[in-house]
């Protein structure tokens, strides 16, 4: 028996709305991903850090190409004010306090995403920098151990490569004096010279 054209019809219709049902949650979730964060939130970011996480100021952090775990690890941490730098402090308390878990987790995944700043190696400390960040000298581990041997860092290790140079030296200070608690960092910054923090921020640093 032929089938009436009606159904046939009906038959494409159907079938056309149900490709566009993947399309279209596709879309949602998206949009919906995009709402977690507020602009007045991202337009809160971008103030300090800029628009795609590279700072323009140096004593601010870059987190573009900064790893998605460090970014929540850190962000979280700010809410435990007796690990951070007066800075820190400061600046970040409020911020973090103000974030649920699911924009920490946005803010995150969009930072990482964004292309990192390489290093830009410069002037006579640089050389001694690198070595130190490849083997050590005594009583310093080397860099390379948790950072990676191109300073790119991995999953909660951050990306120190293409920090800022005044960030970094004040990151490494806060370190040695456990003005910044950590348990990896404080014990090899405490043994690091004011020389050698200069010449590994020679080596690993951009602007």
């Amino acid at each position: 028996m032929p089938i009436p054209h009606r159904v046939i019809q009906l038959s494409k219709v159907a079938l056309i709305c149900a490709a566009m049902i993947p399309a279209a949650a596709t879309a949602y979730g998206s949009h919906a991903a995009e709402d977690v964060v507020p602009s007045k939130v991202k337009a809160q970011c971008a103030s300090c850090h800029g628009p795609t996480g590279d700072s323009p100021s140096g004593t601010v952090p870059r987190l573009n190409g900064q790893h998605r775990a460090y970014l929540i690890q850190r962000l979280k941490g700010f809410l435990d004010l007796t690990r951070q730098s007066p800075h820190a402090r400061y600046v970040m308390w409020d911020v973090a306090a103000n974030l649920t878990s699911e924009r920490i987790d946005s803010l995150a995944a969009f930072y990482a995403a964004q292309s990192p700043t390489r290093n830009a190696p410069s002037g006579p400390l640089a050389a001694k920098g690198e070595r130190l960040f490849h083997h050590g000298a005594p009583g310093v581990p080397a860099c390379q151990q948790c950072h990676g041997p191109q300073g790119a860092g991995a999953v909660t290790t951050p990306r120190i490569a293409g920090q800022h140079a005044a960030y970094l030296n004040q990151a490494l200070i806060d370190f040695s004096t456990q003005a910044r608690v950590s348990a990896t960092m404080n014990h090899p910054a405490l043994r690091l010279t004011e020389g050698q923090i200069k010449e590994l921020v020679a080596y690993l640093a951009r602007g």
